[in-house]
């Protein structure tokens, strides 16, 4: 979504494209040393097929964005490692009902068994 600032930047509406003819969206870095920073790249970018990259000229990044985006980044990189965290956790829980359910089974067949001895005797 276009904000007024956008709108009023003469690189908005540019049309780029690579050698491939390929017609560029204008894309949003999230890396921590250029986060904010608008550029175009090439989908084949870094193989051999094209090497096209471009930052936009316009490089000021919002002061409102330059203080929101950093902690957002941080944020989801928390959420990731909690969950990451959270994900282990439930797998090890379900090894151990594995564990509980086989030991259960055993016995439980082991009950029966000793049913059908008592019976015949």
């Amino acid at each position: 979504m276009a904000n007024s600032m956008d709108e009023s930047d003469p690189m908005f509406n540019v049309v780029v494209r690579c050698k491939h003819g390929i017609l560029l969206n204008l894309q949003n870095s999230w890396s921590k040393l250029n986060l904010g920073r608008r550029y175009w790249s090439c989908p084949c970018y870094g193989s051999k097929k094209c090497n096209f990259f471009r930052w936009r000229d316009k490089e000021e990044v919002d002061p409102r964005s330059s203080f929101i985006l950093p902690r957002l980044v941080n944020k989801i990189n928390e959420l990731e490692q909690e969950l990451c965290i959270r994900q282990v956790h439930i797998d090890n829980l379900r090894n151990s009902n594995l564990l509980l359910e086989r030991r259960l089974n055993r016995r439980w067949k082991w009950c029966r068994f000793n049913r059908k001895i008592f019976c015949v005797f």
